[in-house]
């Protein structure tokens, strides 16, 4: 029997808890239960292995997003560390790298949120690449390289570095977005440079050795200024 991961001395019980926790332990464990289930992560269709960004009281689903995506595969890496069920952590870890590896290994570039109704040009966002999203999704992948097969992990590697490198300007700072299509940006935070950049440039610094050179001289600069 598997010891409950409210009871565990680790980072997802000790940094990500509510507080409610401190009266009601289980919380966790049911926290974790619903970010396992297929409320969370897509098990059909052709965005299976792929997290969902938005869901209404209703559980209507809108959109998948792979910055999310990237944040659950570090959280199931986190569940794994900690001796969380692999039968339950590692099919779902594959599923969602498989996901990554549809949409993003490839010179082609994949809208930011992909609706499931396949109306990806309402959203301004799909007009543009980020960078702290790209960052996420190569955290993500690094954090799980031990469960999946050295060819898809360095192919999928190299094509998010390459992605990224989009984004280091002419002055080697590294941009918050490259616009993919001509229209009018948005007066918004995430399309701008900031301190919130530090989400993207901490996890590319983390990665030291497996990131291009360029692209950490960049983030370096980020967390410079």
């Amino acid at each position: 029997m598997r010891t409950p991961l409210s009871r565990m001395h680790s980072p997802i019980t000790l940094g990500v808890t509510p507080r409610s926790a401190s009266r009601d332990p289980a919380i966790v464990d049911r926290m974790i239960e619903w970010l396992l289930s297929g409320d969370v992560q897509m098990r059909k269709g052709r965005h299976t292995g792929g997290v969902i960004g938005w869901s209404d009281s209703f559980q209507d689903t809108r959109f998948i997003y792979p910055e999310i995506t990237g944040y659950y595969l570090i959280f199931l890496a986190y569940l794994r560390a900690f001796g969380f069920e692999e039968s339950r952590v590692i099919p779902r870890i594959r599923s969602a790298v498989r996901w990554l590896e549809r949409n993003w290994n490839s010179s082609a570039y994949p809208y930011t949120r992909l609706y499931l109704d396949g109306c990806n040009q309402r959203d301004w966002r799909n007009r543009f690449r980020f960078s702290f999203d790209l960052a996420m999704m190569l955290r993500g992948l690094v954090c799980v390289a031990d469960c999946i097969d050295t060819r898809t992990f360095q192919s999928l590697r190299a094509c998010l570095c390459a992605h990224l490198l989009d984004f280091v300007d002419t002055d080697g700072l590294l941009k918050a977005c490259v616009a993919i299509t001509d229209g009018p940006q948005p007066e918004t935070w995430s399309v701008k440079s900031g301190p919130y950049q530090l989400k993207a440039a901490v996890p590319i610094l983390e990665l030291s050795g497996i990131v291009p050179s360029r692209l950490q001289t960049a983030a370096e600069e980020i967390v410079g200024r």
